[in-house]
């Protein structure tokens, strides 16, 4: 029920950003508490499949204007896809740093990895990447379209470094500059 729900979040969130519709509330957030409580319910979730998911937030990380619950959305969707993409490794990583003017979220899994050449479509709407063995995984190939909206729409981007067998990082990257909604 989780996963149909994640899903269901997932479509009406991404039909709300291309229609124009979506509204996102920035206000400062505390971004370690905000990891810590998305963590905290994927590690739940996940426990019984054998996962530990540790997370390593850097000492006096600074807040940042946010949506919360749409950046929660874009963290969710890529822990979430660590997890099913993670083969036979079950631990996965998440990282919150300051690096120049950034605020960085690296989500490090070593699973099955993405080949060379669909690094640059996985955040393609409906592209799933890989072979037979990825490509029987449950998904709708939307999650990580919806995580570049979500990152784009605060401002930010995000990044994947990857080799097949090695695993993958996705790499959220957050303006520290306070974000402004446009408004005409």
């Amino acid at each position: 029920s989780e996963r149909l729900s994640l899903l269901t979040d997932n479509i009406l969130s991404l039909a709300r950003i291309e229609e124009g519709r979506a509204e996102f509330r920035f206000e400062p957030t505390d971004i370690a508490a905000l990891l810590a409580k998305v963590v905290a319910s994927i590690q739940e979730r996940v426990r019984h499949e054998g996962f530990a998911i540790g997370l390593e937030v850097e000492a006096g990380l600074p807040s940042l204007a946010a949506d919360r619950m749409a950046l929660s959305q874009a963290v969710t969707n890529v822990i979430d896809n660590a997890v099913k993409y993670s083969g036979d490794s079950r631990e996965i990583s998440i990282r919150a740093f300051v690096q120049g003017p950034f605020l960085n979220i690296a989500v490090r899994d070593r699973g099955v990895g993405i080949k060379p050449e669909d690094l640059d479509r996985v955040f393609e709407r409906f592209y799933r990447a890989g072979d037979g063995l990825t490509r029987t995984v449950k998904g709708s190939g939307l999650g990580l379209t919806l995580v570049k909206e979500i990152v784009t729409a605060h401002r930010g981007d995000v990044r994947v470094e990857s080799a097949p067998g090695k695993g993958s990082v996705f790499s959220i990257r957050l303006p520290l500059a306070p974000v402004k909604e446009d408004r005409p």
